[in-house]
């Protein structure tokens, strides 16, 4: 399942207190402060915490994933450093290899075999899945 974070908007924001109350039920209130009004409403008791803590959740859920998305730009750089040195380093035993043995030694064989399975231009050693 996905949520879209972005589309909860225009809700009464926390904190949110609840009171227990006879019926068993909770009572949830919202004080009134300069930008909204009492909020009061009777709901059952299990309602009444996830309700309470919803805008916490919420804020959470959207610093979680600005952080998964900050992570995955950070690993997608290490990963194409990571495999811009080893295209240097392939191009370097390559090189060795063909002063020793011409073009036909087993690093030009591997990376023949490598370049075949890749997309044209693509100068890639290693695909990472994201």
């Amino acid at each position: 399942m996905t949520i879209d974070l972005d589309s909860f908007t225009g809700f009464t924001p926390g904190p949110w207190k609840f009171i227990q109350c006879i019926s068993g039920g909770m009572l949830l209130l919202r004080e009134e402060n300069k930008d909204y009004q009492t909020h009061v409403q009777i709901v059952p008791s299990t309602d009444a915490t996830l309700i309470a803590a919803a805008p916490d959740l919420l804020a959470l859920a959207k610093e979680q994933r600005d952080e998964i998305a900050r992570l995955r730009a950070e690993l997608a750089a290490v990963r194409a450093a990571e495999n811009e040195a080893c295209a240097k380093i392939a191009d370097e035993w390559a090189t060795n290899e063909q002063r020793q043995y011409g073009n036909g030694g087993p690093a030009a064989a591997i990376r023949a075999r490598m370049e075949a399975k890749q997309p044209s231009g693509d100068k890639t050693i290693f695909h990472h899945p994201v």
